[in-house]
């Protein structure tokens, strides 16, 4: 309540005077309006009686009732060979709460076993840790995957042969003898004596020579490409030769083309060429990154994606905790995606991740590839660094 009034003087001026209220109905636990009466000194020079002030307080029930998960949505069954380690299997980052309102909260998970056995063909449970969203209550309710381990033996026919073979569009067979790098769950290289190569150890984006990296500039299909390939292959693209009218021999995204062509991630458009000097929109981006995700049975909430093309693939997406969308509840996906938005969905899809804490130790020590324009403040600051370097 205001602690000061302002009185209006029969001389055409004015005067505050402190003011104090009280109410004799006032009751904090019983919604209704009540009537608050102020009482205050005449000021100095002022004669005659006072004017009564009051002031209504409308007291209103604002309790909602409690939100609680009802249950956490269905994930499919993980289908591995024998000799599989845990850590190299992809399991998603979030997982989908279904609430008591009706509504959905997408959390990241974390998942652990206490009988996972790489040797033992059987059926074996992962349990998904996750915190309990702002404004839920209760208790959590359990997110589990079964990993189904099969013996080798039982293994299907190799899906990736060791001669790529490029029709081009048009028409002309390329063969080309290549040590082929298949497509991982979640990439990792061999096992060494040391310590595996994992997507951490590579970094797969650059800044520009002035120590910029233009957050917000977009980027093109053969940037997005050479992105994309540097992580499936843990930077090691195969040599591989792309026959397309507007793929130069030799340029610089040649073989990350070729090598997402080959795995059917990008596709070329009917005239026969791959335009790998325009700009990517979010939808194509989404479409390319939805080939490496896993199928998932949810909606997406996004008003723009429903009818549009690449529809499945934005909610593949949505559905992997990769893309969230706008505040307006829209994915723009014909939008052209920034370098910003590309690296932040990279880093979710492949689990490129490091602890705040430790990225602020690194670059305290100056262990860290920075930028000028990507202040700490940035909503994109960590996972712009996290792209850019080897952590």
């Amino acid at each position: 309540l205001p602690e000061k009034v302002t009185l209006q003087l029969s001389d055409g001026t004015t005067k505050d005077a402190p003011v104090t209220w009280t109410s004799t109905t006032y009751d904090k636990n019983t919604p209704g309006t009540y009537e608050f009466v102020g009482a205050y000194d005449l000021p100095t020079g002022v004669t005659g009686d006072k004017v009564g002030i009051t002031m209504n307080v409308v007291l209103k029930d604002l309790t909602a009732p409690d939100v609680t998960i009802t249950s956490v949505k269905g994930m499919k069954d993980i289908i591995v060979r024998k000799g599989t380690k845990l850590e190299s299997i992809y399991l998603p980052k979030m997982v989908i709460l279904n609430l008591s309102d009706g509504t959905t909260k997408v959390v990241p998970v974390t998942w652990t076993s206490n009988d996972y056995n790489k040797d033992k063909p059987g059926m074996y449970k992962v349990i998904g840790s996750y915190d309990l969203p702002v404004g839920v209550t209760g208790n959590k309710v359990d997110a589990v995957i079964n990993i189904v381990v099969k013996d080798k033996n039982n293994k299907p026919k190799d899906k990736y042969p060791k001669k790529y073979k490029n029709t081009g569009n048009h028409g002309k067979k390329v063969e080309k003898e290549v040590k082929e790098i298949p497509v991982p769950e979640t990439p990792v290289a061999e096992d060494t004596p040391k310590a595996a190569k994992t997507v951490n150890t590579i970094s797969y984006v650059k800044g520009y020579p002035d120590g910029t990296f233009k957050p917000q500039k977009n980027i093109s299909r053969a940037e997005a490409a050479t992105m994309f390939a540097k992580l499936l292959t843990l930077d090691a693209i195969p040599d591989l030769d792309m026959n397309a009218k507007d793929v130069e021999k030799g340029a610089w995204y040649e073989d990350p083309i070729a090598y997402l062509t080959s795995k059917g991630f990008i596709k070329g458009y009917e005239d026969g060429s791959i335009q790998p000097n325009t700009d990517i929109t979010r939808g194509e981006f989404a479409q390319m990154l939805s080939k490496f995700l896993k199928p998932v049975d949810t909606k997406t909430p996004f008003k723009d994606a429903d009818n549009h093309w690449a529809a499945e693939a934005i909610r593949i997406a949505y559905g992997n905790g990769i893309i969230k969308g706008y505040e307006d509840g829209s994915f723009k996906p014909d939008q052209k995606i920034t370098r910003a938005e590309a690296v932040t969905m990279l880093n979710r899809a492949f689990n490129k991740y490091i602890e705040m804490e430790k990225l602020n130790q690194l670059a305290a020590e100056k262990a860290l590839t920075t930028f000028t324009d990507v202040p700490e403040d940035f909503w994109a600051y960590k996972e712009i660094l996290v792209a850019a370097n080897k952590i």
